[in-house]
């Protein structure tokens, strides 16, 4: 259950961190 945390935690905040590069990028 704890793996399954960390894992959703890690992959929200790749995202937007994938998301926040993408921005920055384009501008």
């Amino acid at each position: 259950m704890i793996f399954f945390y960390i894992g959703c935690l890690f992959y929200f905040i790749a995202h937007h961190f994938i998301q926040f590069i993408a921005t920055v990028t384009v501008v």
